[in-house]
């Protein structure tokens, strides 16, 4: 579960400017900073996999990539770290992912609510965002989130199992459950 860092308030700019040393992973929601907790392995995992899968199929659009953990400014007050972001952006030494066109988030027990509502909704308001992947960790469980339109989204019925699911913003190849959740026991 993500805990507030103390009380501490800052705005996005400030966020990216600041360390606190550690080494702790932070995201900044409503203006407070709030640690995450480190990833277990599945997640860590099913992340890597999902990022690898990501960066296969973009492999003949050169200027695109994909990125574990990259950052996501929303707001002056909200910026959170995706488990994977692929954007076709040059890089960006600022510390955030310009222009995301897919997002990954890796659910846990720990953030299944802030994930599926609140990062959900902040994700659907970037006009960058066309595609989103909500992967758990603990059980084969993948719900895709697909614009349809500038105010619109399809959102599927949790894929289980060895389902496969077509990604409209990786060309339309098909990706297997299987290549997401592999070498994680699920």
């Amino acid at each position: 579960m993500s805990e507030p860092a103390g009380d501490l308030r800052m705005t996005a700019a400030e966020f990216l400017k600041w360390d606190d040393g550690t080494g702790t992973r932070y995201e900044l929601i409503h203006g407070r900073v709030v640690a995450m907790a480190p990833p277990f392995e599945p997640h860590g995992r099913i992340a890597l996999n999902a990022g690898i899968q990501i960066d296969q199929r973009l492999r003949d659009r050169p200027a695109c990539s994909a990125l574990v953990e990259g950052g996501i400014w929303l707001s002056d007050d909200h910026f959170y770290v995706a488990d994977v972001v692929a954007t076709c952006a040059p890089p960006s030494r600022d510390g955030y992912v310009a222009s995301p066109f897919l997002i990954v988030e890796v659910i846990s027990a720990s953030n299944e609510k802030e994930e599926l509502a609140t990062k959900a909704q902040a994700y659907i308001q970037l006009l960058s965002v066309q595609e989103i992947w909500f992967i758990d960790s603990r059980k084969r469980w993948v719900q895709q989130w697909r614009r349809s339109g500038e105010t619109s989204w399809v959102v599927t019925l949790p894929l289980t199992g060895a389902a496969t699911f077509d990604s409209p913003t990786l060309g339309g190849e098909s990706l297997m459950l299987d290549q997401l959740y592999r070498n994680t026991g699920l």
